[in-house]
């Protein structure tokens, strides 16, 4: 008896532990989020004014720990840091923060097969990056597509070019046929054939 309550009282430390770390964890994030606020130079009520989706005190809520935001809220906070500062760092403190967001999400006990809300919040973000690259994938065809027509385009027109030119020479030759080729010789050169073939031909009786 003594030891199966002794067994209950390490279940209910062992869960008491737990929910203590991911409190924890949640607050770490919650920090980060605090600074990129303060990069922004908006406090809580004047975020939730610029984006009517979020309260001043969901925004609190986020920023001090106690939730966990969805990808939207990171999404439009990262753009606002953007829109006020001119930040280098962007492109990575993006992938940095995105990257700790999914891991405390895992951390909490999110599953991509569960349906809690951290669990939800993650498939949403695993869709939102797939959806992304999808984008980019799809830039990179459209990119290479005009490219290609690009290239087509101006294969036809040399060829349409050359086809001209093909056309131009052909009418040429058939303006300079036999009969142009008869009226353009001289008479004299007429006359010093028909004599040199007589020469010929008294040569060949004379034999």
């Amino acid at each position: 008896m003594v030891q199966e309550q002794g067994s209950g009282g390490d279940g209910v430390v062992a869960r008491q532990e737990a929910r203590e770390r991911k409190d924890r964890l949640k607050a770490e994030f919650g920090g980060r989020l605090r600074v990129l606020l303060e990069l922004t130079g908006l406090s809580s009520r004047e975020f939730a004014q610029r984006y009517p989706a979020y309260k001043d005190s969901t925004v609190r809520k986020y920023t001090l720990g106690s939730n966990l935001p969805p990808w939207d809220f990171l999404h439009d906070l990262l753009t606002e840091v953007t829109r006020r500062t001119d930040d280098p760092a962007g492109p990575h403190r993006r992938t940095e923060l995105f990257t700790a967001y999914r891991q405390v999400l895992i951390d909490t006990g999110a599953d991509v097969r569960g349906s809690d809300q951290n669990s939800l919040l993650l498939r949403l973000l695993d869709g939102e990056e797939a959806l992304a690259r999808l984008g980019d994938e799809l830039s990179q065809v459209r990119t290479r597509e005009n490219q290609l027509r690009s290239a087509l385009v101006e294969r036809r027109s040399s060829l349409i070019a050359e086809l001209a030119t093909c056309r131009t020479q052909l009418a040429a030759l058939k303006s300079t046929g036999p009969c142009s080729l008869i009226a353009v010789v001289r008479p004299h050169d007429v006359e010093r054939v028909v004599s040199g073939t007589r020469h010929v031909s008294q040569d060949d009786n004379a034999h």
